[in-house]
């Protein structure tokens, strides 16, 4: 999108996102890293004092792209970065954001901070992630049994896209993948996480070979099972118990 174009629409953006408690707006998305299609929203994410009530605004069509705003508290912004999970997605987005109003200079901050962030200061909570959420994950595996036995296909898909999603977001930070776009998040987890767990998860989308609901549950259990066996040295010996016995069930 041509500058002199881009301009006058963020500034109309910002004075319809702006106000008393606001004190920083950037613009986060493919408009902000010049990728921007005819599709791409307007994505501004306004940071407030903690303490602020909820400031709701509906999206909106502005110049034939949708506005969404979204508001954090300056705290929640920073706190991002100490997260693995989260860290992920805020580097590369805060790396590229366009600075829209920066009163006290808090975007100037968190641009010092993502430009030397490093994934290694992470990794050891980044494993504690790993290991706590591969035993959580072990509930959907016992889910999808249930309605297995009940032949209950919707509980059985429910189950099976809570699991799929999950192991995607461990495997994500096991490999610390940093995300610069919804968009490409499959397919960066897929990339970090090898051929055969790529297959698996291909598998529990149904995207190779037509499944019933129940098949794809099962599938999706074979997801978890690679994940895990990827993840095992991340594991703290509790939560390796939980998984083994869960694996068990995946078998059996």
């Amino acid at each position: 999108m041509p500058e002199d174009t881009l301009t006058p629409l963020l500034e109309r953006a910002a004075q319809i996102a702006d106000g008393p408690a606001v004190r920083t707006m950037v613009l986060l998305g493919s408009l902000s890293r010049g990728e921007a299609t005819a599709w791409s929203d307007i994505d501004i994410e306004r940071w407030v004092e903690s303490g602020t009530p909820a400031l709701g605004t509906v999206p909106r069509f502005l110049d034939g792209r949708l506005l969404a705003i979204s508001t954090n508290t300056v705290d929640d912004v920073f706190a991002q970065l100490e997260l693995p999970d989260q860290a992920l997605w805020a580097v590369p987005a805060y790396r590229t954001m366009r600075v829209l109003v920066d009163r006290r200079g808090d975007a100037a901050k968190m641009a010092a901070i993502v430009a030397r962030f490093s994934w290694e200061a992470l990794r050891p909570k980044a494993d504690r992630f790993v290991s706590l959420n591969t035993a959580k994950s072990a509930e959907f595996v016992l889910k999808i049994r249930a309605a297995g036995e009940r032949r209950d296909e919707w509980a059985a898909l429910h189950a099976a896209g809570s699991l799929i999603g999950r192991c995607a977001r461990i495997m994500s930070v096991a490999r610390g993948t940093f995300i610069t776009t919804e968009n490409e998040y499959y397919r960066v987890v897929c990339e970090a996480s090898g051929e055969r767990w790529a297959g698996a998860f291909r598998e529990a989308f149904a995207l190779d070979g037509a499944y019933d609901a129940f098949a794809q549950a099962d599938a999706a259990c074979r997801l978890f099972a690679e994940t895990a066996r990827l993840v095992d040295d991340r594991l703290a010996a509790e939560a390796r118990d939980v998984v083994g016995r869960t694996l068990a069930l995946v078998h059996a």
